[in-house]
Order: structure tokens, then C-alpha cells, then sequence
């Protein structure tokens, strides 16, 4: 499952959720903040998309 993004370039956006490994690397860059739960907590140190 991905999706990509007119404007983006070459960019393929992979959303996380739609794996329910709990292993899967912790994602790098943060986009649509904005709408995200109250509880999810972003780790340290990732890329905002502002």
C-alpha cells in the first residue's frame, strides 16, 4: 500500500499504520500532524513537515 503525491516529486509515501509489525522501523519525517491522536507521540529527533 502507498501512495504518492502531484507535487512531491518522486516521492512514494508509505504509511506505517497499514503495517501491524512491531518491528517496523519508527518513521524519520512527520506529515499531517495536525491530524494525528491526541496520545501518538512522535520520537525525538524526527524531520516536521512544516
Amino acid at each position: 500500500m502507498y501512495y504518492t503525491i502531484e507535487d512531491s516529486g518522486d516521492s512514494i509515501v508509505i504509511p506505517v499504520g497499514a503495517f501491524a509489525d512491531p518491528a517496523f522501523p519508527a518513521p524519520t519525517f512527520s506529515v499531517y500532524e495536525e491530524r494525528m491522536h491526541t496520545w501518538v507521540e512522535m520520537p525525538a529527533g524526527i524531520e516536521h513537515m512544516d
